[in-house]
């Protein structure tokens, strides 16, 4: 079983500015050894990973979930870090990796998932082109049109367009604060992971709302939660604090009600750190925080534990929460 893919797609390319949308489409098809009738008679379904797919000479993973041929369901990019990969990400090189677990909630609750690959700029690491005026190490491609071309063809195939998602870590989670500022009209919630708002944007202001969940480590030495340069040196650029891109968030989705902070149960006292959510209105469009006290650049996950080695470099990780399914509970209570 596998994707058959036709493409003819040329990517743009920009010089820290915003490029011009992909020109050109691609078709996307099922292979005719993956559609199966059931019992009934005449139902369409299919299920699973399929692997290194190509869109413009840019590859991706793609999880397609069981559905009738009417039927309609979620999707949810997952956008890898700087220096990573798809690969990397759903834990394809055999390290744990804590966004692995999408892949079993998908099966579960019957997702797209979408797991495309970043550019290598030349000198540089495999990321995204996300809003940072000032990180000159970032590609230049245009990550908002390749993403969103993606979201286009698969389309025919029963995304549910009202309900898509971005789930991304670090470079990934501020190229999902992108999408929501640029494309907001095409995506339902976003959950930036060690990520933040740009404090030198070459983006325009977000003006569309957009459901936010951010969950960030107030001990980060990458991804400083109280804002500051990227990383080591300058060239990585800089963000604002999460509490500054929480209230640009707020403005923009109306969200005038008072936040309340609540602790997450302890369970995984060895990791030496905990969680407290910060929330006001759950309906969308809203702002959620989950705040990893004393958490560093990390994703948190009881299962899919990082070395200690790792965690010198990146900081503490918690075992309190499973990532995606805390992102998934917060996305499906997006509506509509």
């Amino acid at each position: 079983m596998r994707w058959s893919l036709v493409a003819t797609i040329t990517l743009g390319l920009a010089c820290g500015k915003r490029v011009e949308p992909l020109d050109a489409g691609v078709v996307m098809a099922l292979d005719a050894s993956v559609v199966t009738p059931d019992a009934g008679g005449g139902v369409t379904r299919f299920e699973g990973l399929r692997l290194d797919q190509t869109l413009g000479g840019r590859r991706f993973h793609v999880f397609a979930p069981s559905r009738a041929p009417t039927e309609t369901r979620p999707l949810v990019f997952l956008l890898h870090g700087n220096g990573g990969s798809a690969d990397q990400l759903i834990g394809r090189d055999g390290k744990p990796a804590p966004f692995r677990r999408w892949l079993d909630l998908a099966a579960r609750e019957r997702l797209f998932l979408l797991v495309p690959d970043g550019t290598e700029p030349a000198g540089g690491d495999r990321g995204w082109n996300d809003c940072r005026g000032d990180a000159m190490t970032n590609p230049t491609t245009d990550d908002v049109g390749f993403l969103v071309g993606l979201l286009d063809e698969l389309t025919p195939q029963g995304v549910d367009r009202a309900r898509v998602f971005v789930n991304g870590i670090s470079n990934g989670g501020n190229m999902a604060l992108r999408l929501a500022i640029e494309r907001g009209e095409l995506f339902r919630a976003v959950a930036p992971v060690v990520a933040s708002m740009p404090a030198n944007s070459e983006c325009a202001a977000p003006s569309r709302p957009v459901s936010v969940l951010f969950i960030n480590g107030t001990r980060d030495p990458i991804m400083p939660f109280d804002g500051g340069v990227v990383g080591v040196g300058s060239s990585r650029g800089t963000v604002v604090s999460t509490r500054a891109a929480m209230d640009l968030w707020r403005q923009v989705n109306g969200v005038t009600e008072a936040e309340v902070e609540r602790a997450v149960p302890d369970t995984f006292l060895q990791d030496r750190c905990t969680v407290t959510e910060v929330s006001s209105r759950t309906s969308w469009p809203t702002v959620k925080l989950l705040r990893v006290d004393e958490g560093g650049h990390t994703e948190p996950s009881p299962a899919e534990r990082y070395s200690n080695v790792y965690l010198l470099v990146v900081g503490r990780q918690n075992g309190d929460l499973e990532l995606a399914e805390e992102v998934w509970r917060f996305f499906s209570a997006q509506g509509p």
